[in-house]
């Protein structure tokens, strides 16, 4: 199915946005 593949697409960059968001986060709490 097309729709489910669009999905785990976005699940996928969504998640590494969220690592990303949280990457920069520590980086700043730590200065």
């Amino acid at each position: 199915m097309v729709h489910s593949k669009i999905l785990s697409t976005y699940l996928t960059s969504f998640y590494s946005n969220i690592i990303i968001i949280m990457y920069i986060l520590f980086l700043f709490g730590s200065l």
